[in-house]
């Protein structure tokens, strides 16, 4: 398609290589009834409202479909482990509390040589 503007061939393009011009120039015929007007403004809000509301629900289900298949990863990956008692617990943690204090009343020895 030939440039009506600068000349330049540009093939089956839709804009002009070297300006930038728009070779489709198609003219539109705007509506001007006001009663279409209104009816399609309310088209337009009714599909717009229909998209919004099915990607919303769209994402609640992914969002619970996702979070069922982590449940089930977790439920089967951890449902034949051993877990220690409270009794196993609490000992372990009065041993490492031990060592602790063990390893605090012990003063540390540092020595400092001084190169002549």
């Amino acid at each position: 398609m030939k440039c009506p503007k600068c000349g330049i061939e540009n093939g089956s393009r839709s804009v002009c290589l070297k300006c930038g011009n728009f070779l489709n120039n198609k003219n539109v015929q705007r509506e001007t009834d006001p009663e279409i007007k209104k009816q399609m403004q309310r088209t337009r809000r009714r599909l717009v409202l229909k998209s919004c509301t099915s990607s919303f629900l769209l994402m609640i289900v992914a969002f619970v479909g996702i979070s069922a298949l982590m449940f089930a990863i977790f439920y089967f990956l951890f449902r034949d482990m051993e877990w220690p008692t409270d009794a196993e617990l609490s000992s372990e943690m009065a041993s490492i509390q031990e060592s602790e204090a063990a390893t605090e009343s012990v003063p540390a020895q540092t020595t400092v040589t001084i190169a002549d």
